[in-house]
């Protein structure tokens, strides 16, 4: 088979390949991974380290705590945070930030939504989503 006979169909969702063999999984699986790969991140980060507060209300039978924290940033985009702290967050969980602004001494507050968190030595890397 030349490769006139190869044909290619993309969608938003999925790629398919007629008429490949020899490695034909491993470029379709490839190209998958850098169509999802582009559409987690639809804005550019930014490299931004600075101590950001966080105000987390939580919940505890019977009553509301308000927690207050602090991390530092690792990178910013139009969309979100990027977020090291000692505090454990969890997915879904809606924190106000107090973002530094770099030129004056002012924070502006910001709501973020958790999507996902992990643990890195004795600390938490956070993914934060900008809420609107």
């Amino acid at each position: 088979m030349d490769n006139s006979q190869h044909r290619a169909s993309c969608t938003s969702r999925s790629i398919t390949f007629e008429g490949l063999t020899n490695g034909s999984e491993q470029i379709i699986l490839r190209v998958k991974e850098m169509i999802e790969k582009s559409k987690k991140r639809l804005k550019e980060r930014k490299c931004f380290h600075k101590r950001v507060d966080f105000e987390l209300s939580a919940t505890e039978p019977g009553r509301v705590k308000n927690i207050c924290s602090s991390g530092k940033s690792i990178d910013i985009s139009g969309g979100g945070l990027g977020l090291t702290t000692e505090f454990v967050l969890r997915k879904g969980e809606v924190l106000r930030l107090q973002l530094p602004v770099y030129e004056i001494d002012v924070t502006i507050p910001v709501f973020a939504e958790v999507m996902w968190t992990k643990s890195v030595d004795d600390q938490y890397r956070t993914g934060l989503r900008f809420l609107r």
